[in-house]
């Protein structure tokens, strides 16, 4: 029963750990898209390029702020990985407790759910 659990928050933590990065740096891009109205020539409000390629944003967060920030609001990710992780072993115990039910019931006895 709790090896479930574990595993179910285990998978969630691994999950947050490795795609928060590219949570990060997608939120940058669509922070710094101007729009269409503001800018003539697709350029930002600084006259840069808005760069759209996740990699290469990234890369220069990593390098400009630093690795650590890509990882950025990564405790609160971790914490909401929690309700799913109860949720699926929820699930899972009331899938097995509704089939042993069905079972029992179905083993010749034709009582139905009630004793």
């Amino acid at each position: 029963m709790t090896a479930s659990l574990l595993s179910s928050s285990l998978a969630g933590a691994i999950n947050v750990i490795l795609t928060n990065p590219l949570w990060v740096a997608s939120l940058r891009i669509m922070e710094s898209k101007v729009p269409s109205s503001s800018a003539d020539n697709g350029c930002n409000t600084e006259g840069q390029h808005a760069d759209t390629n996740l990699w290469r944003v990234t890369k220069r967060i990593a390098k400009s702020e630093g690795v650590l920030q890509l990882w950025n609001g990564m405790f609160v990710s971790l914490l909401l990985v929690s309700n799913p992780a109860i949720q699926h072993f929820l699930y899972g115990q009331l899938r097995t407790w509704l089939l042993d039910m069905r079972n029992a019931n179905s083993s010749g006895h034709g009582r139905g759910l009630h004793p």
